[in-house]
Order: C-alpha cells, then sequence, then structure tokens
C-alpha cells in the first residue's frame, strides 16, 4: 500500500500482512498480527521526531511503533472516533487525521474532532501555513489554523464552479514538489 523512509535509513512498507523493515535491501524485522497488530491493513504511516512512527490502519485506529515494537495506540478511548484512518498529516502542531467520515486534530495531548469540516476528506496538504483538503466535494483551501480551530467557514471550496471538471478520488497518493 505505501512505503517512507525512516530516518535511520530503513524503509518501512505495508503490506496485506503487515509492516516490513527494509535495511540494505533486506528484511530487518516485521510487524503482523502475532506482534499485536490487530488490523494487518496500514493505510498511512508517519514518522515522528522521537523516531516512533504512527501507523493508520483500516480498521483498528493508529499504532504507535517504537524499535520494531507496537508501544501504544489511538482508537476511541483517546478520542478518535473513526477506527479507519486514511491519512495521518504532520502540522505546524501535531497531527491531522483524516478518517473515513472526519478530520481529526492531536495536538499531542487530545484528539479532537473537527466537526465543522466537511466529512467525506480523502487527503490534506499543507504548504506555509495553508490546507489544501482533497474531498468528495473538491478541493478544500484555507488555513491550517482555521482548521485546527474547527472553523470551516473560511475555507474556499474549488469544485466545477471554479472549472475542476472532474472527481477527485480517494487511496490515490498526492504529490507536491516544493523545490
Amino acid at each position: 500500500r505505501s512505503s517512507i523512509e525512516l530516518s535511520d535509513g530503513r524503509i518501512l512498507v505495508a503490506g496485506t500482512n503487515g509492516l516490513v523493515f527494509l535495511k540494505d535491501g533486506k528484511i530487518d524485522a516485521t510487524l503482523s498480527e502475532a506482534d499485536g497488530l490487530n488490523n494487518q491493513y496500514i493505510l498511512s504511516m508517519m514518522e515522528r521526531d522521537d523516531g516512533s512512527i504512527l501507523a493508520a490502519s483500516d480498521g483498528d485506529g493508529i499504532y504507535i511503533i517504537k524499535d520494531n515494537r507496537i508501544v501504544g495506540h489511538k482508537g476511541k478511548e483517546e478520542g478518535l472516533g473513526s477506527a479507519v484512518v486514511l491519512r495521518i498529516v504532520k502540522c505546524t502542531e501535531g497531527y491531522l487525521y483524516v478518517t473515513s467520515n472526519a478530520i481529526y486534530y492531536d495536538d499531542g495531548k487530545s484528539i479532537k474532532l473537527l466537526d465543522d469540516f466537511y466529512s467525506n476528506n480523502y487527503d490534506i496538504i499543507i504548504k506555509d501555513g495553508r490546507c489544501w483538503i482533497s474531498s468528495s466535494a473538491g478541493l478544500y483551501v484555507g488555513d491550517e489554523k482555521d482548521l485546527k480551530e474547527n472553523n470551516s467557514t473560511e475555507f474556499t471550496l474549488m469544485d466545477e464552479s471554479w472549472g475542476l471538471t472532474s472527481s477527485l478520488n480517494s487511496n490515490s497518493w498526492n504529490y507536491l514538489d516544493i523545490s
């Protein structure tokens, strides 16, 4: 489904049977159901500044991984209202979680539902304090601060009236060249 390069030079790959850590072209470690990965379908991954990894699943929330082990979990008990997490997006302070039916903001202390925003979203790109949110309705554009403060009235929806003549789709990966 996806792969990321980790700060230690390894590659983390999400497959149908869990996670595989690759180093120098060889398997260095794996995580599967036997290791506590109750839902092995990982949809998105993000390495945090402390080297731990957030792994978003297709039905069991977010796993926290450190030193090749699952060390924590973010789910309903922590404030995440959906078990299906499509994307994890690093923002200025904390993380945004795009779930199957909402966006959540995690400031490191608590997870807050951003219930003032449109519900069928696919991904978020943040650049220079601006958010670009792909959704079934089109592309929402606004300030990161407004999104985190649950103020969606300041967002512009780019849709057919703006010349966007085709629909955006889920389960695709966006690319932003900032060079």
